[in-house]
């Protein structure tokens, strides 16, 4: 159900992945992200076999080991080590067990000896029903090496803390059921929020402190407590409804897109209900509103067009016929031009707005994931599912200017003023691309859950 949904709303680019889950339910959850190692940082490689939760009464509970090889390379990020479902209650700590680990010399890898026994680290928390723990693990690289040839794990473990919400990137994860929660300047995760079934779009009121969240196999909406970040309420939807884009228009109206039901409803979220709602075409995907909360753009894949809307009057006003499968629309620095990326076509069509005429018809080669438009500069980021990077392009000429190497396939980008840095959604990896403006380079890459889908932050250059 997961993979029909993200394929309709535009992730043409999702492979088989791990099994949907449920919601949480009675449950806990917990996280053990390793961070990033400081010292003997990219000499040092070390692998992961087992971690466990203990408990009161001295008994184990393993934990899925999500990440083996440590280290290296990547030395410098932080990874997501372990996770689990687990009893609500008190645990006093983990038990980790290092399967190898080398050191390089001299340019040369060197084998060290490895202590047989697991690491118990001390650490008394408590996870709660319904809710989930971060912990955080930092290894003293210098301090786990001894004499050169043997390696016994130095690691200090302690739970996350909690990033305010005017530096804190949510991210969805429509296979986990879950939003995870990440400090943008430090590039850590620092929490996890279990959420309703199928999460999928995401938009932030930051005046009130809430975010918005579309349960797609729910027809519902969940309410976030930013400031706590918990689940605070839901929005009901018609049955059958499958909402998945989110957009918070500046009139305060939540703008939501229903794939199932191939509608957009007009929700009220503080009388937390829907206003009114309009038809739009098969399979509508890709979401944009204006900056003035006007017009909103839908992208209808399965149709070949994109819906205009009234905001303000709830109603169409406007359908574009475009190329095969639609899957992405963003609009120019000055609002005069919309752009439309397709899955199933090699160009780019420009629109001018309002009259919705036909501008030009750019070759930007097969296999479009998405498209975002800086309104710094007003140059186009453009990726392809055939290919591990984001191309920029020129929008008079319509000319790449330049190409940015990305880990991943990317199905959404969107711009943090703040940092001038793009990030980029790679839900094949399950991670966060971060990449700086100017340099162009990749500064970070940020463990998610499985599926991520939606991006929102407080920040957002739009």
């Amino acid at each position: 159900m997961v993979a029909v949904l993200v394929a309709s709303v535009g992730c043409a680019t999702a492979r088989r992945g791990p099994p949907p889950l449920p919601p949480l339910g009675t449950q806990g959850e917990v996280y053990v992200y390793a961070l990033p190692l400081e010292r003997e940082g990219e000499r040092l490689s070390f692998t992961v076999e087992a971690v466990s939760l203990r408990r009161q009464d001295g008994s184990e509970l393993p934990l899925q080991v999500k990440q083996r090889e440590l280290g290296g390379a990547e030395a410098g990020r932080q990874r997501l080590v372990a996770w689990g479902r687990v009893p609500p209650g008190d645990y006093t700590g983990l038990a980790v067990t290092v399967g190898a680990a080398t050191l390089v010399r001299g340019g040369e890898p060197a084998r060290l000896m490895v202590e047989p026994t697991p690491s118990r680290l001390e650490l008394g928390f408590r996870v709660a029903a319904g809710t989930a723990a971060v912990i955080w693990a930092a290894l003293d690289g210098r301090a786990s090496i001894r004499g050169d040839y043997a390696f016994s794990p130095a690691l200090q473990v302690t739970l996350a803390p909690q990033t305010p919400p005017q530096v804190t990137l949510y991210c969805t994860n429509s296979a986990s059921a879950s939003v995870t929660a990440i400090d943008r300047h430090a590039h850590l995760v620092t929490g996890v929020v279990p959420v309703g079934d199928t999460p999928l779009g995401i938009a932030l009121d930051r005046v009130a402190s809430r975010a918005y969240i579309a349960l797609s196999r729910e027809d519902r909406i969940e309410i976030l407590d930013t400031a706590a970040n918990a689940r605070a309420s839901r929005i009901r939807l018609a049955p059958g409804d499958g909402p998945a884009e989110l957009a918070l228009a500046a009139d305060g109206t939540l703008v939501a897109v229903n794939v199932r039901s191939r509608t957009v409803s007009f929700v009220d979220p503080v009388a937390m209900s829907e206003r009114g709602r309009v038809s739009v075409g098969d399979a509508p995907a890709g979401l944009r509103v204006d900056r003035p909360g006007q017009r909103a753009y839908v992208a209808n894949r399965a149709t070949g067009t994109v819906t205009v809307l009234d905001v303000p009057n709830r109603a169409v006003v406007g359908t574009i016929a475009t190329d095969a499968e639609p899957l992405w629309v963003d609009l120019s620095r000055d609002g005069t031009r919309l752009y439309v990326v397709h899955r199933g076509s090699a160009y780019l069509g420009v629109f001018a707005l309002p009259s919705l005429a036909p501008l030009a018809h750019p070759y930007v080669g097969l296999g479009a994931t998405a498209v975002k438009v800086d309104p710094r500069t007003d140059l186009l980021y453009l990726s392809r599912g055939d290919e591990r990077r984001i191309s920029v392009y020129d929008p008079i000429s319509f000319q790449p200017l330049d190409q940015i190497d990305v880990p991943g396939v990317v199905s959404r980008m969107v711009i943090d003023d703040a940092e001038n840095t793009l990030l980029a959604l790679m839900p094949e990896r399950g991670a966060i691309a971060v990449l700086d403006l100017t340099s162009r380079k990749l500064l970070a890459e940020i463990a998610v859950g499985d599926a991520p889908f939606g991006l929102a932050f407080v920040g957002e250059r739009l």
